[in-house]
């Protein structure tokens, strides 16, 4: 018996070393993006996380690494990818977002238009924005009152119309949380837009814990609404965490929360319900109060009907400059216009969503496991698998515009979301990404370049983290050190 328990244990202690063995000889031959994977299975902040990642070499399309590449996952803003890269798709990035003036009626001898004036909206969402010098309200009034003369218009014996027609069904997607719409980063999509679809509550400095928040004034002015302020002061360090609720159109918008003590001039923002009808009332009293004799009113109606004349067409803005702030600046309503201009049919939008399933489908990307409901990933509904992104990206890489797309995404350590991301590493100045955020996803998806020049595309989105966002941000930013440091 004792010889036989000798014989055994022997060769138990000999198949551990054997299998101690290939464990060290799998080890030295995993890269390593592969070893920050193989420590991210037993990270304890990801035991009940759901992740992925991919990473394609483009210059042989051979797959780096990869993890759980098919499981669909929440991509947040990563979903602007997919956007703006079939803007790159499917438009020149050189074209420009329309806006014409019309009119119903005659001009009669003495340059009075009896008739109303219309503002035809077609999506561009760029009308008044402070974003860009041409567009902000002053010098686009400007450049529509020269029209009006130049079309030998100087008095309206009618209305000043904004047409919101262009496109159909709801400004917002379904699967928008009741908490995003309203505020600003939930402004709707409408056919004529104005200042971003977003206005300013300006409080009164709080000074007592508890107390009611005073507003002070709205800019722009919003007619016809009426506020119901129930936010209070908290501590002076407590951030802005008041909520605004409100619904396309409504009469009532509602404001919950607190903001933070001590606060001089303290500014929530909004998304304007009728954006349209605030564009017209402020360029008709833009026009009286440069002498011009209007007999109407500012309305918000369709005249499709009616086959206005057109006058003049306003083109400032193109694709690819809209492109740089839906990616650099993550400014998510300009990625729901641009989503909603993708299909020129400008249907409701599971039809846009549809649209862009048909065309990935017509490109040979499989979008097995992926759901579309949005442009810019605010619907936690929105799913996409990190061998899609790879595959997506991979397909803009081939792209004739793709050195223009490339400029829109943000710069590790240097732009946008990323100004902060991979500082003084391999990564800074190198890495090209769209990030994404919200309560339980991170993702980010674009380009570097490794230590032998070869560009790869990558892929990494995490859902259902235990640790704070900056610090599953650190271990996304090894990864991504890692696959730049590969030759």
């Amino acid at each position: 018996m004792k010889r036989t328990f000798n014989t055994g244990f022997k060769l138990l202690i000999f198949c551990f070393f054997i299998f101690m063995g290939i464990c060290r000889t799998i080890a030295q031959n995993l890269n390593s993006v592969e070893k920050v994977l193989a420590e991210w299975k037993n990270d304890p902040d990801l035991y009940h996380a759901t992740w992925s990642f991919k990473a394609i070499n483009l210059s042989d399309n051979n797959i780096v690494a990869e993890y759980d590449a098919h499981k669909s996952l929440t991509p947040a803003s990563v979903m602007k990818v997919v956007t703006t890269g079939c803007a790159f798709l499917l438009k020149n990035p050189n074209d420009l977002l329309e806006t014409e003036l019309q009119y119903t009626g005659t001009i009669s001898s003495d340059s009075t238009l009896w008739g109303d004036l219309v503002i035809y909206g077609k999506g561009d969402p760029t009308l008044g924005s402070a974003r860009f010098k041409a567009q902000q309200s002053d010098n686009l009034f400007a450049t529509w009152k020269n029209a009006l003369q130049n079309s030998g218009i100087k008095k309206i014996e009618g209305n000043i119309v904004a047409d919101n027609s262009f496109f159909q069904g709801e400004p917002f997607p379904n699967g928008w949380s009741w908490g995003d719409i309203g505020n600003y980063f939930g402004a709707g999509v409408y056919g004529l837009s104005f200042m971003d679809n977003e206005y300013k509550v300006i409080f009164e400095e709080g000074k007592k814990l508890g107390e009611k928040a005073k507003i002070s004034k709205i800019i722009p002015k919003i007619p016809d609404v009426v506020f119901v302020n129930n936010v209070t002061v908290a501590a002076a360090n407590s951030g802005d965490q008041a909520i605004i609720y409100a619904a396309p159109n409504s009469s009532e918008i509602h404001i919950e929360g607190t903001i933070p003590m001590n606060k001089k001039d303290f500014t929530v923002r909004g998304a304007i319900p009728n954006p349209s009808l605030i564009l017209a009332e402020a360029f008709f009293d833009y026009l009286q109060k440069s002498g011009f004799r209007i007999v109407g009113t500012a309305l918000n109606e369709s005249r499709r009907m009616q086959n206005p004349k057109t006058f003049y067409t306003h083109k400032i803005v193109t694709y690819e400059q809209l492109a740089y702030w839906i990616n650099v600046r993550s400014v998510n309503f300009y990625a729901e216009t641009m989503f909603r201009l993708l299909n020129n049919d400008r249907n409701a939008w599971k039809e846009s969503s549809a649209f862009i399933d048909s065309i990935l489908s017509a490109k040979n990307i499989s979008t097995s496991g992926v759901k579309i409901k949005d442009g810019s990933g605010l619907s936690r509904e929105n799913l996409l698998t990190s061998a899609f992104l790879c595959d997506f990206l991979t397909l803009i890489y081939k792209n004739p515009a793709f050195h223009l797309f490339d400029k829109t995404l943000p710069v590790s350590g240097t732009s946008g979301t990323l100004a902060n991301f991979g500082e003084k590493s391999v990564i800074a100045n190198n890495l090209r990404a769209k990030s994404g955020s919200m309560g339980g996803a991170r993702a980010y998806a674009g380009y570097l370049e490794n230590r032998s020049g070869e560009t790869i595309c990558f892929s990494v989105m995490i859902n259902n983290f235990e640790c704070k966002q900056s610090v599953l941000t650190k271990k996304i930013e090894a990864l991504l050190i890692a696959l730049a440091e590969l030759k």
